[in-house]
C-alpha cells in the first residue's frame, strides 16, 4: 500500500513537470527547439573540451578571464558545472520566450556559428596538437 502511494507521487510528479514544460514550450517553433538543442550540446561538448584542456595544462589554458576567476575560486569541475547549466537554463529561457522575442532565432543561428568559432574549434587544436603529436 505505501509503496503504492509513492509510486502515484512519483507519477504525479513526472506528469505535473512534464505538463510545465510542455506549457512552457507549446507556443515554441521547432526551429527554435533545435537550435537551442544545438547550442546546448556545444556547450556540454565546450565543458568537457575545457575539463581536458583544463586537466592537462592547468587552469592558465582557460581563455575567459571571468571563468578562469571563478574556477581558481571554488575548483575547475565545479566551476564548468555552474556556468554550463546556467548557460543551459539562459538558452531554455530564451526558447521559451521566442514565440514574443522575435530575434531569438537569428541571436540563437549567431551564437552558435561565434560559439563553434571562438571556444569549441580552438580547443580541438590546442587537444589534438598535444595529444596527436
Amino acid at each position: 500500500m505505501h509503496t503504492k502511494v509513492l509510486k502515484n507521487q512519483n507519477i504525479s510528479l513526472t506528469n505535473s513537470f512534464s505538463y510545465e514544460i510542455n506549457k512552457c514550450f507549446r507556443h515554441t517553433p521547432q526551429i527554435i527547439i533545435n537550435l537551442a538543442i544545438i547550442l546546448s550540446c556545444l556547450q556540454i561538448f565546450d565543458g568537457c573540451l575545457t575539463s581536458i584542456g583544463v586537466q592537462t595544462f592547468g587552469i592558465e589554458a582557460e581563455g575567459n578571464p571571468l571563468l578562469k576567476e571563478f574556477m581558481l575560486m571554488v575548483g575547475s569541475q565545479t566551476a564548468l558545472l555552474a556556468c554550463k547549466s546556467l548557460a543551459i537554463l539562459v538558452i531554455a529561457y530564451l526558447a521559451s520566450i521566442s514565440h514574443i522575442v522575435k530575434w531569438i532565432k537569428h541571436a540563437l543561428s549567431s551564437i552558435i556559428g561565434v560559439y563553434a568559432l571562438l571556444a569549441i574549434i580552438p580547443w580541438i587544436n590546442i587537444l589534438s596538437s598535444h595529444y596527436l603529436a
